[in-house]
């Protein structure tokens, strides 16, 4: 276990190997067959933790703290991530350690990140549990409002009027705050040079056309935003005053 928790998984491994489980006594099923999901998990083999992972409902919440979260990594792993949210959500009632709560809020903030904007209004339309409908509708608000940074204090007031509570009024926000007052601050002309005709035209043509897109699909904000595009072939010895 403490070489798990440190993650030394090839020493663990070792050491795992030599224990019969046949032989332990009752009370370290629970903790061996955790170790053995962890181990599992670490070798991506998600679809394996997750059935290695014992019933936990006479289980201490130390335990059924670590097996929530080595489901919440399996889901993850697997790409279900609304499960995976789910069972960190459950961690929360089972812990009083402040850090690890904090750990449980940022993990699920960073598996929001890792969803369209399509995929977390399909989520909000379900409708969601309360607890779980604030971080979607926090994560809607972050997504959609990088394409219209002017609308973001807006609606994120909004957000916290409907929910004056919610956990993530903690670091989280803080953080989201912090990351949207710096795009709101990004300048409003840009200059594109990439090489445009010779060898590479067709990679700066791909990363223009990409730029251009983004620039585009940016929403209202675009309208304040200048963009001019140059081409670097014959210049790569001083493209300094193309540059300026």
């Amino acid at each position: 276990q403490i070489l798990v928790k440190n993650k030394l998984f090839d020493q663990a491994k070792l050491v795992f190997g030599e224990i019969n489980a046949a032989t332990l006594p009752s009370q370290l099923r629970t903790p061996y067959l955790l170790i053995k999901a962890e181990l599992e998990l670490n070798a991506q083999k998600a679809d394996q933790a997750l059935k290695s992972i014992p019933s936990m409902d006479e289980s201490p919440d130390e335990y059924r703290v670590q097996a929530h979260r080595i489901r919440a990594e399996a889901y993850r792993q697997t790409g279900n991530h609304l499960q995976a949210i789910h069972e960190l959500i459950a961690i929360e009632p089972l812990t009083q350690d402040v850090e690890m709560t904090q750990s449980i809020y940022t993990g699920i903030w960073q598996t929001l990140q890792q969803l369209s904007l399509n995929a977390l209004k399909q989520w909000a339309a379900q409708p969601p549990p309360e607890r779980l409908r604030g971080w979607i509708e926090l994560a809607l608000v972050h997504k959609e409002s990088l394409a219209a940074i002017s609308t973001f204090d807006r609606r994120l007031q909004e957000w916290k009027n409907r929910y004056p509570q919610h956990p993530a009024h903690s670091k989280i926000l803080e953080v989201n705050t912090a990351e949207m007052q710096q795009l709101q601050q990004r300048p409003e002309r840009y200059a594109l040079l990439l090489p445009l005709t010779g060898q590479f035209a067709r990679l700066g043509q791909s990363v223009k056309d990409g730029f251009v897109a983004a620039h585009f699909s940016s929403g209202q904000d675009r309208k304040k935003i200048s963009m001019a595009i140059y081409d670097t072939n014959g210049h790569e010895k001083d493209i300094l005053p193309l540059y300026q």
